[in-house]
């Protein structure tokens, strides 16, 4: 699948406001948010957002749509972060289903929780 990453704003994301929820999902105080979109057309695909503090990025989420998961798209916008956020750490907290692609790229842990969620840095 083909896949184009741009910075997009909050209003790209709103309609997907109840899918979100859905996946106890929130989305605040970021200061870029990427869509992934389906290379050709305006199909968003997913999203992540960054937090920039002067030591470190902190990437407050990857999401990807259900109908579109385990085709690359999670991979394709982690990879993009990793590139063009590459001169300081970054942090994420991850999910027990992202934490192996976390690990694969790097990441190491440096906090468990009792949920399964594991914070990571690189």
């Amino acid at each position: 699948m083909k896949v184009r990453i741009v910075q997009i704003d909050q209003e790209a994301i709103k309609p997907y406001t109840r899918e979100m929820k859905k996946a106890s999902l929130t989305l605040t105080n970021v200061d870029y948010l990427f869509g992934a979109f389906l290379e050709g057309t305006d199909k968003l695909l997913g999203w992540a957002g960054v937090k920039v503090y002067s030591t470190k990025y902190i990437l407050k989420t990857i999401y990807v749509r259900p109908e579109y998961r385990l085709r690359g798209v999670y991979r394709k916008l982690l990879e993009y972060h990793l590139s063009a956020f590459n001169d300081k750490p970054i942090e994420a907290v991850c999910t027990p289903s992202s934490f192996p692609c976390m690990i694969k790229y790097g990441f190491k842990v440096v906090k468990e929780y009792k949920n399964g969620c594991k914070k990571v840095i690189k």
